[in-house]
């Protein structure tokens, strides 16, 4: 390999270099080889699961029943032993069971049927019994003040099975269908 020198800086050089190692001023005795251009495949991406996070992309979502459920740990446990004294030997036990909750669990946690109020059921308890008793001895007034007492109770259980009936159920179908994302923690149900 001839060397050659560098019109820049003077200094010699192989013709191979494609520039010279001084200044790096290419050579003009190296040919520029055309390298073919390395091509850009633009890949779409795949297709997305229907339970992907709207929000995040995330694949990681799970149904709230199941953040639910694995947020739940049921403990039961059981112990024994026996005393040995002077007074002769007695045997001892005990059992204990309990429930922890994570947050996560509790936050997923399904919606809740109404309960009645226990007092307003009480109040159309005594109410009905009012109407019965005066209305047999002829006393039409306590009667009017027990019927008084029965309306809020009666309708307290009224409005109560009337939501537990038409109300929950959407509202628990709608909690069955919803996903949580693992990542983001967004909640949404997935387009059907």
């Amino acid at each position: 390999m001839p060397l050659v020198s560098c019109p820049d800086c003077a200094r010699e050089h192989s013709d191979a270099a494609s520039a010279c190692p001084q200044c790096g001023r290419p050579n003009s005795a190296v040919a520029v080889m055309d390298r073919p251009a390395i091509p850009v495949v633009s890949i779409a991406p795949g297709p997305r699961s229907a339970h992907a996070c709207p929000k995040c992309g995330s694949e990681n979502a799970r149904k709230l029943s199941l953040v639910f459920r694995d947020g739940m740990q049921m403990t039961q446990s059981a112990t024994g032993g026996v005393i040995v004294g002077r007074g002769g030997v007695a045997g001892v036990g005990a059992l204990s069971a309990g429930t922890a909750q994570s947050l996560s669990s509790a936050s997923a946690a399904p919606p809740v049927q109404k309960k009645v109020n226990g007092f307003l059921v009480a109040m159309l308890a005594l109410g009905t019994f009012m109407v019965i008793a005066c209305l047999g001895n002829g006393s039409p007034g306590w009667a009017l003040i027990g019927l008084l007492m029965t309306i809020p109770g009666g309708m307290s259980i009224y409005n109560t099975s009337k939501w537990n009936k038409e109300q929950y159920p959407g509202l628990y179908a709608h909690w069955d269908a919803t996903f949580q994302c693992d990542r983001c923690e967004f909640r949404y149900v997935p387009a059907a």
